[in-house]
């Protein structure tokens, strides 16, 4: 586009971007003089859409659009700015004290005059829609109804939001070589903070090696957030993640998405969850608990827990991989096949280790203490492989290796750790997938791009088991298997919100990073570390509006989609007639059932229907007796054959709570004797 006409539409839109609703006012005016009626009715219909609009735009922070209505939802809330209202609100009201005021001059010369501001404003909107939103035009209340033939042709060419103008190379589609065998056993292991440039086989020589022989590694792996929670949510649904502040564990934890060890535990497989970390935070049990884990350990409740090392993130890695390894050999049929995921809590900031871990790379800077932790989760690793070898399971197993997120070190100003932006820092992670049967010798390596959501499907694909069914608008957003013969690349949409919502659309050259100061652009082939912004800004604008489409369009899908039935911890406590509270317990907050002790009687506790049974309970002082020193609570916990485990806590951080498994109860009395300060707190049980 030539300099000349780049400042003409430039000036178009200075000219009409605040005063297109004055213009239009200024119209109706004129109207009204030679056409009362028509003007009236012009003016009812012009101020009833106007009023909608104004309050959809406050309401949700712009405009109605068709595209956006098509959509269901309301796009970036801060779309809309103050000053766009104030100045059309303002303008509106001298074009009409001046239309007023000079009702004398030639009605012909006052409709030229305001026809072709209108005019202009429309012609600038449809030609450089880009430039319209930069400007506040396209927030126009009445204008945003136009629609406009950049956004028609360029946006709306699929319900999904993806662009069938976006062309992927052959080595990007290239398929990838798999056996015909099928695994028995599949590990999943989901590996904390393990961004993807740091994985070599100095730091990680047994995932590099797991790579490098009967191994398929996706070298270009993004996580849709870079955040664990929505991560766990993404690989055991094959989902993208809510695009929203609220926690999946919160908003949608009983979302009948079809998860995989659902879906493998309809299908035969024995199905066991084990986390360094607490299920306590973030709440995750919500939304783990009766997904078709028979097995469900944290650092909570490790059977061995004080004899490891623990913190207030978690315990040994260790423990869980011993959990691990115990859960294959307690399996009534150990001929069954096996799904085990393994969620190692390190490298988890501030990168702590275990005394006795190794620290090969030095303590000097916090990279280096960061690649120990790798070089930890390396070995845990292989603890964990070693133990399938040992059982005669490794031959026919598919070990799936996968980092939650990336981990970021200032590469970005402000961009420390991981949750905060939406760099290729803060999203890329390693994928590996490694079977002595059902991948040749050798190492491949696809070019294909892939997401979180698309392993579940990948994973199923892999054993021959079908996906359970889900309703259309889950189905138009899950992911497909990276191992399918017709396998088709699309761009992946980001989300992040800690603190501020951000949002990235990555194709195979351009990314989008954008928030609510602006959007960047950059080519990630030549650029890949983001340094050098692409000056652009329509085709910014554009693909802007497309993220924005993809992310509303999964937000749509979630929220409606249909959920299981109530937790079981709700439907216990309804049982139980006691209520359920989020309560803060060793620095967690989690739903449980609170409890005030007694200086003189027992408190008792019934919970007489536990459908599945109870297999774990925990007991916990809450914070605010913690702060004031009120002492240790005792809990005698019985069952249906007498006593089945007692409990003390304390006022001490590291003793504030205790979690016993337990053989499975159908019911439970907790009785918690009395106690001089009268502690608070409160119990919860598991299945």
């Amino acid at each position: 586009m030539s300099g000349t006409t780049s400042g003409t539409i430039l000036l178009w839109h200075i000219v009409s971007g605040g005063f297109v609703d004055a213009a239009i006012a200024a119209v109706i005016l004129a109207m009204a003089i030679t056409l009362p009626r028509t003007a009236t009715a012009v003016g009812v219909v012009v101020g009833i859409v106007a009023a909608v609009q104004v309050y959809f735009a406050l309401t949700f922070g712009a405009p109605a659009t068709w595209s956006l209505l098509a959509y269901r939802s309301a796009v970036d809330p801060h779309l809309l700015e103050a000053r766009t209202v104030a100045v059309t609100v303002g303008a509106v009201v001298v074009v009409v004290v001046a239309a007023i005021l000079l009702r004398r001059v030639s009605v012909r010369a006052v409709g030229v005059a305001v026809a072709a501001v209108f005019v202009l404003g429309v012609v600038g909107r449809i030609v450089d829609d880009g430039r319209a939103a930069q400007l506040g035009l396209s927030r126009s209340p009445l204008l945003a109804l136009l629609p406009s033939i950049a956004s028609s042709a360029a946006d709306d060419d699929s319900f999904d939001g993806f662009d069938a103008d976006v062309v992927y190379d052959e080595a990007r589609r290239a398929p990838v070589q798999v056996l015909p065998v099928r695994p028995k056993h599949i590990v999943l292991f989901i590996s904390e903070s393990t961004a993807s440039r740091f994985v070599d086989a100095t730091t990680m020589p047994t995932l590099t090696a797991l790579a490098d022989d009967h191994g398929l590694r996706f070298d270009d792996h993004v996580a849709e957030s870079p955040v664990s929670i929505k991560a766990l949510f993404s690989l055991l649904c094959g989902l993208p993640p809510l695009p929203e502040a609220e926690l999946e564990s919160a908003a949608i934890p009983r979302i009948d998405c079809g998860s995989l060890p659902e879906t493998l535990t309809s299908s035969g497989f024995d199905a066991g969850l084990f986390h360094g970390g607490y299920f306590a935070f973030t709440d995750k049990l919500a939304f783990f608990n009766e997904r078709g884990f028979s097995t469900l350990v944290d650092g909570e409740n490790v059977r061995d827990r004080d004899a490891r090392w623990h913190n207030g993130w978690g315990v040994d890695d260790r423990a869980i991989v011993d959990e691990a390894l115990a859960f294959l050999d307690a399996r009534p049929d150990r001929t069954a096949p096996s799904f085990v995921v393994v969620v190692p809590l390190i490298p988890h900031y501030e990168y702590f280790l275990p005394p006795d871990a190794p620290r090969p790379f030095g303590t000097r800077t916090l990279i280096d203490r960061y690649k120990n932790g790798l070089r930890f989760a390396d070995d845990v690793l292989l603890r964990l492989v070693d133990g399938y070898k040992a059982r005669g399971l490794y031959d026919s197993s598919l070990f799936v290796v996968v980092g939650d997120h990336g981990e970021a070190f200032d590469e970005h100003p402000r961009n420390r750790l991981h949750g905060g932006f939406v760099f290729e820092e803060n999203l890329r992670a390693p994928l590996i997938f490694h079977s002595a049967r059902a991948l040749p010798a050798g190492g491949q390596i696809s070019h294909r791009p892939s997401a979180h959501a698309n392993i579940a499907a990948t994973i199923l694909d892999f054993v021959d088991v079908t996906p359970h069914s889900t309703t259309a608008a889950l189905t138009a957003i899950a992911g497909h298997s990276l191992i399918a013969t017709d396998f088709a690349p699309t761009p992946t949409v980001h989300f992040t919100s800690y603190p501020d919502r951000r949002i990235a659309w990555r194709g195979p050259r351009l990314k989008l990073v954008a928030d609510d100061d602006g959007a960047t652009l950059f080519d990630v082939v030549s650029d890949p570390h983001e340094q050098h912004p692409i000056d652009d800004a329509v085709t910014a604008a554009r693909l802007r509006r497309r993220a924005e489409r993809v992310l509303a369009q999964r937000t749509t899908a979630l929220r409606a989609a249909p959920i299981v039935d109530d937790g079981w911890l709700v439907r216990v406590a309804r049982a139980a007639n006691v209520p359920l509270v989020p309560t803060r317990v060793f620095n967690m907050v989690r739903p449980c059932i609170p409890f005030a002790t007694s200086a003189s009687d027992d408190v008792v506790i019934t919970l007489p229907i536990l459908d599945p049974p109870a297999r774990s309970i925990g007991i916990g002082i809450d914070a605010t007796s913690l702060q004031q020193r009120r002492g240790h609570a005792h809990a005698v916990i019985t069952g249906t054959d007498g006593v089945v485990v007692e409990l003390d806590v304390d006022s001490v951080f590291d003793s504030s709570s205790r979690v016993a498994r337990v053989a499975p109860q159908s019911s439970l009395t907790v009785t918690i004797a009395p106690s001089p300060k009268a502690p608070t707190g409160c119990l919860w049980v598991t299945p």
